[in-house]
């Protein structure tokens, strides 16, 4: 997952071949995986990361949101530089 462009995960939320939580699970694992020797967070709300996926793959299971601005969302909440 972590290889594809935003394009490709976008196409991937959109085909249903993955959810915000599911998206969220990987990347949260990546973070803590390299995060030691990268050093780029300085806070990882994982908890709270997790409830806003939560909310968002039951959200779009009632309603199509659009998932462009799903996936904005989720970028916005979990990839915040560090400054």
């Amino acid at each position: 997952m972590h290889n594809k462009t935003v394009s490709e995960l976008k196409n991937d939320l959109e085909k249903k071949e993955v959810s915000s939580l599911e998206l969220t699970q990987h990347f949260i694992g990546r973070v803590k995986k390299y995060d030691c020797k990268l050093n780029s967070f300085i806070t990882l709300t994982e908890e709270h990361a997790l409830n806003q996926a939560k909310k968002l793959t039951r959200k779009y299971q009632r309603v199509n949101l659009g998932l462009w601005a799903e996936f904005l969302l989720l970028k916005k909440t979990y990839f915040v530089p560090k400054t």
